[in-house]
């Protein structure tokens, strides 16, 4: 068997080493990329206050894409919020419909998607077939997981990401803070943190 020089052997160990760091960075990158957002509204716009079904203190509106691999860590996170806050948070699933009408959208297309009936199954939850993203632009939001929240007067206490990177749920500031705003310990100020995941632009079948 022949051996190899040493100088080979080094030119493969640090080639080897590049592409595991080319790799970590990628990684890292898409991980921690935070995704497009603008400012939402101060006051919660009167088209998304009739959606809310429940009365508690706080309610928040998540922009969806059905094809976001993301969204679910962030659906995780509410429904840890709303376990430990039952009587204070409730949940508006803005669901992007892909192109249909509303009406359609919530018949046999969206229905069938996962996240629609994650939703569905999720204690103060519900999901509003929001055509063409309209709904979640009122509110700034271009990125799947983004969450804007506001208090039972109306006025916006958050707006943001609720995962500490992109499709990892857990610990994170923001969970923190909504914790925090749930349980009527904050100061009435606008939290924000960044987003990680999809744009709500992106094509269902590219994702």
């Amino acid at each position: 068997m022949k051996k190899r020089h040493p100088a080979t052997l080094l030119l493969i160990a640090s080639l080897w080493l590049g592409g595991i760091s080319a790799g970590s960075i990628a990684l890292w990158d898409h991980e921690f990329t935070e995704g497009q957002s603008s400012d939402a509204p101060l006051s919660l716009p009167a088209e998304l206050g009739a959606l809310a079904k429940d009365e508690k203190p706080l309610t928040l509106f998540m922009a969806v894409h059905p094809g976001c691999p993301c969204t679910g860590a962030s659906l995780e996170q509410v429904d840890r919020l709303i376990a430990g806050n039952p009587d204070s948070i409730q949940l508006i699933g803005l669901v992007r419909a892909r192109g249909e009408s509303s009406e359609t959208a919530t018949g046999a297309t969206l229905q069938e998607e996962k996240y629609w009936k994650r939703l569905e199954a999720m204690p103060n939850a519900h999901p509003y077939a929001d055509h063409d993203g309209a709904l979640a632009r009122l509110l700034g939001t271009h990125t799947s997981g983004a969450t804007i929240a506001y208090d039972e007067t109306g006025g916006l206490r958050f707006q943001g990401g609720i995962t500490p990177s992109r499709g990892h749920a857990g610990p994170s500031r923001s969970m923190d803070e909504l914790e925090a705003i749930a349980r009527q310990l904050a100061p009435l100020e606008l939290c924000s943190s960044p987003t990680f995941g999809c744009s709500l632009e992106n094509d269902p079948d590219l994702l």
